[in-house]
């Protein structure tokens, strides 16, 4: 019995690893880890396939509340909600920013496969099984096109990155007088990429934008940002307000308010680069191979308000400020104190269970597992690392 024991014991704790998306699908046919990669390192047909996934999250709907069980939502509407949420929203501006945000990119990413792999054979063209586990989320290396002429920012060339180029699918960077994008794939009034583009089911907000260069800075110093903050009290107001913040604001329109960010698709590939940048900075000091229960203030230390900062995040009801130790749990509502039966309560991870694994085989949290890809910020020679080997990056 105790040998039979063992043998099922590991099979379990996958099966308690993996996600809803993955639960659904069985056998499921993807393999880990998912290599995320910058959009200009994507192949035309790689953009293109991502673009039509996207999109067909507008028109999956389902009942995926689990207390509204007969309301029909997109999927894709169901996950903007979720980042819009307020008491997901109020995890801003506290030391659990990173670390929710990479559980919600994690489940946004499976959403995307999972879509794929159920819809992929009805669409026009169809989508094949090898086509839908080669998906991941792809990021918008908007720091790569920052460049500094002695100690001016020359930001005018975050207008020529990647995701802005042709083909734009994310739209161009001159949207229409009443800011809303007239040109890619996303756009009411244009058509690309695939005869399966119809209308975006459950789509709340036509997507605007702005694109404030007043939000912006003048000067901007990436490296620095790693080589002189060491510790995560002093790194999380650059990950949060000058990595992520600051493109938010700049972007604006839809990006511009927490709740309502989420319906624009470049918000994903922005919060992928924001992990990214995390990401880098984890592994550039050795500390994914922290275990979470080994955790000390250098890695995390709980904020709310973050550095920097005087504004404490509260719960709406009742009005009291939210914990962020590494033991409390993060929340995914949907709406108010609606679940979503692809992410409900029971499944929710305390910030510690979102921590990094540099091992090889092991996953985490609802089977997280992913890696980022070849990195230029990694190869420029720039950063001051203490460890010298790279397991989270520049696979």
């Amino acid at each position: 019995m105790k040998i039979l024991f063992c043998l099922i014991l590991p099979f379990l704790i996958y099966l308690a690893q993996a996600d809803w998306f993955e639960d659904q699908i069985k056998p499921y046919p993807c393999t880990l880890p998912r290599i995320r990669r910058s959009w200009g390192d994507l192949t035309s047909d790689q953009k293109k396939l991502y673009a039509r996934v996207v999109f067909q999250l507008f028109l999956y709907k389902d009942s995926w509340l689990i207390n509204e069980p007969t309301k029909r939502f997109s999927l894709y509407y169901t996950l903007a909600r979720m980042h819009g949420n307020l008491e997901n929203g109020m995890l801003h501006s506290t030391s659990a920013f990173p670390l929710h945000h990479k559980a919600y990119l994690w489940t946004y990413e499976s959403a995307l496969i999972y879509t794929a792999l159920v819809n992929g054979s009805t669409m026009n063209p169809p989508i094949s099984t090898q086509e839908a586990c080669s998906i991941t989320l792809p990021y918008w290396e908007w720091d790569k096109d920052f460049t500094k002429t002695g100690t001016t920012g020359n930001w005018d060339k975050i207008y020529q990155s990647d995701v802005f180029k042709e083909p734009a699918v994310f739209g161009d960077t001159t949207p229409a007088t009443n800011g809303q994008i007239d040109t890619g794939y996303f756009s009411p009034i244009t058509t690309n990429y695939g005869n399966d583009k119809t209308s975006m089911d459950g789509y709340a907000y036509p997507i605007t934008r702005i694109y404030s260069f007043s939000e912006l800075k003048t000067t901007f110093d990436l490296p620095s940002y790693f080589n002189q903050n060491p510790t995560f009290a002093s790194f999380l107001p650059k990950i949060h307000s000058e990595l992520h913040t600051l493109i938010h604001n700049f972007v604006s329109g839809l990006m511009g308010g927490t709740g309502r960010a989420g319906f624009d698709p470049l918000f994903y590939l922005h919060h992928c680069n924001n992990d990214r940048l995390w990401h880098i900075w984890v592994d550039c000091h050795g500390w994914e191979w922290f275990e979470s229960g080994d955790l000390t203030d250098i890695q995390y230390q709980p904020f709310n308000p973050m550095p920097n900062s005087n504004s404490v995040q509260y719960t709406p009801d009742p009005k009291v400020p939210f914990k962020v130790t590494k033991d409390d749990q993060v929340f995914f509502y949907v709406d108010k104190k609606l679940t979503a039966k692809f992410l409900p309560e029971t499944v929710w991870p305390k910030i510690k269970d979102l921590w990094f694994t540099g091992k090889a085989t092991k996953r985490g949290w609802n089977g997280l597992y992913y890696r980022y890809g070849d990195d230029t910020l990694v190869r420029s020679g720039t950063l001051i690392c203490p460890d010298k080997v790279w397991s989270l990056v520049n696979q």
